[in-house]
């Protein structure tokens, strides 16, 4: 890519875009070493809206253009991980948009924005989730999707704590509560591996049945967060599931959360 189109789209000098355009349209064309990132893929990335918008005029197909990750713009890491809403919503509303493929690691957009639900270091910002409801709507099969893990965005919601999320996704499909991945973990395992209290609540909350599932070994959701030492997570399901079986229900080896706190050297839990 000629260095001077690369810094006019980077530095969101508009003037210089469309000067440099105009001396040859050819120059869109032009995609960058290696990534084959297109002028749209970098301009969606840097989150420049008004950028975005004089492409998609001037090369409305551009959008569903590939990289060499086979990621079209709206599919790039780097949209969604900078927290760009304007761009993401811009690029929604494009006719063309009808779905999106795979990327090497079988992540899309949906796992992108779940596992990164921030923008900077503000986690759980409420547009995050505005986005995940966007995909939802314009793509439900996204939400079953998993990755090579067997990952599904309600996996990456729950192991990164991202709340908001979490509750999009439930809401639209309380059947994502009941998947696993491949050594089989749900997504409510995941959050009792790291003692997240707002999410099991929401758990508690919207999908209760999912308390009931085991992972191959027998072990519990209270088996996983006193093996992990949440006392304060422990002490919550506690409360809720203390007069149920389930709570006191040893795994497969026979060991009961009791079992489990005093062989990791929990003794305050």
């Amino acid at each position: 890519m000629d260095p001077r189109f690369f810094y006019a789209i980077a530095g969101n000098d508009i003037p210089s875009f469309i000067r440099l355009v105009q001396e040859d349209e050819g120059i869109l064309d032009q995609r960058l070493f290696g990534s084959l990132n297109t002028v749209l893929h970098l301009a969606s990335k840097y989150g420049h809206i008004n950028l975005v918008r004089e492409i998609i005029k001037l090369r409305p197909e551009m959008a569903a253009a590939e990289n060499k990750k086979l990621e079209i713009p709206l599919h790039t890491k780097g949209t969604l991980s900078n927290g760009n809403l304007k761009v993401v919503k811009l690029l929604l509303n494009q006719p063309w948009f009808v779905g999106i493929d795979e990327d090497e690691t079988q992540l899309n957009t949906l796992h992108v924005a779940a596992s990164n639900g921030y923008v900077g270091n503000k986690i759980n910002l409420p547009f995050v989730a505005d986005i995940v409801g966007h995909l939802l709507n314009l793509c439900p099969n996204l939400a079953h999707n998993k990755d090579v893990n067997g990952y599904s965005p309600l996996h990456y919601a729950c192991s990164k704590g991202h709340v908001s999320i979490d509750i999009v996704l439930l809401r639209f499909d309380l059947n994502l509560a009941l998947q696993f991945d491949n050594i089989c973990y749900s997504p409510l395992h995941l959050a009792a591996m790291n003692g997240d209290l707002a999410i099991l609540h929401e758990f508690v909350a919207l999908a209760p049945a999912s308390f009931q599932f085991l992972t191959t070994c027998g072990v519990t959701v209270f088996h996983l967060a006193a093996r992990f030492n949440h006392y304060i997570a422990l002490i919550y399901l506690a409360t809720v599931f203390c007069d149920t079986y389930l709570f006191h229900q040893p795994d497969k080896f026979g060991n009961t959360i009791l079992h489990i706190a005093i062989s990791g050297g929990h003794y305050h839990v």
